[in-house]
C-alpha cells in the first residue's frame, strides 16, 4: 500500500494510519483507484465551529508520486465538493504547504492566511 504523506521527520505515513484515525476521530477517508491501484486519497471530517453552519476540514488530499498531473487530485476534489453539497456544508477549510497552494487556488479556494508550520515550512490556511 503506498504512502501519501510524510511525518515531521520525513518518514512515510502509511495509508492505514488514515483508516485507523477514521474510527477514532470521526474522519472519512476515501481512495481513488485506477488500473487496480490506489492512485490517491482524501481524508476529511465535518466539524461544528459555529451554531449556523458545519465546516468541512480537509485533512489530506494526496496523489501517488508519479501520477500527479493526471487529474486525480481534481477528481478527488470534485468528490469532496459533492459530499459537502449532499451534507449541506457551505464552509470548507484546509491547511496546505505553500508549494501546493496553486492546486487549491485553481479549484477556487482562496488563501486566508500565510503562516509557518512547526517545522518551519511555509503554509497557507485556505
Amino acid at each position: 500500500v503506498p504512502s501519501f504523506d510524510l511525518d515531521r521527520d520525513d518518514n512515510p505515513i502509511p495509508f492505514e494510519y488514515y483508516m485507523e484515525r477514521d474510527s477514532e476521530e470521526g474522519y472519512e477517508t476515501y481512495v481513488l483507484v485506477d488500473d487496480g491501484l490506489i492512485q490517491g486519497l482524501v481524508s476529511f471530517n465535518i466539524r461544528s465551529f459555529t451554531n449556523e453552519h458545519d465546516t468541512m476540514y480537509l485533512s489530506r488530499i494526496g496523489v501517488r508520486a508519479g501520477q500527479r498531473g493526471r487529474g486525480y487530485g481534481a477528481e478527488l476534489w470534485r468528490f469532496i465538493y459533492k459530499q459537502c453539497i449532499d451534507k449541506g456544508v457551505v464552509i470548507m477549510c484546509c491547511e496546505a504547504l505553500r508549494e501546493v497552494v496553486p492546486f487549491f487556488t485553481c479549484l477556487g479556494w482562496e488563501v486566508i492566511l500565510l503562516t509557518m508550520t512547526l517545522t518551519g515550512a511555509q503554509a497557507a490556511l485556505l
